[in-house]
């Protein structure tokens, strides 16, 4: 597990970058990512038992803080703002290129609604049309 940061519209997010424990999921676009963030109220910690479950799967995992939560900078403390957290994501997906990940996948928590995931679905299709 590696600590890493990145920035999300001048704020800094803190995350852990897991590498995959097996190949099994590996193919010719290399091993997939999954990219994980908290709920509401959260914090990426409340996370941290589930990642053993997907390296060993052969998933690279990202489990980030959004910004203004957990560990991420930002003033005031948690807001709760599905715009900005989708920023984050954004962000956060931006690591992903820098890194030798072959695809990817997000996890966002049971409260965000099908708006946000047909937003989600725009992110993966903007990330996939920078690769």
């Amino acid at each position: 597990m590696k600590d890493i940061e990145f920035t999300s519209h001048g704020v800094t997010c803190r995350a852990w970058l897991c590498p995959p424990q097996s190949d099994a999921m590996r193919n010719e676009r290399g091993s997939p990512a999954l990219v994980m963030a908290h709920g509401t109220s959260g914090v990426r910690e409340q996370l941290k038992h589930y990642i053993p479950r997907f390296t060993e799967a052969g998933m690279h995992v990202i489990l980030f803080d959004y910004r203004h939560f957990g560990t991420s900078d930002g003033e005031p403390r948690q807001p709760l703002s599905i715009r900005r957290q989708l920023q984050d994501y954004a962000a956060a997906l931006d690591v992903v290129k820098h890194y030798p990940i072959g695809h990817f996948d997000i996890y966002l928590g049971e409260w965000f609604d099908r708006s946000v995931a047909d937003q989600v679905t725009f992110l993966q299709q903007a990330f996939a049309a920078t690769r």
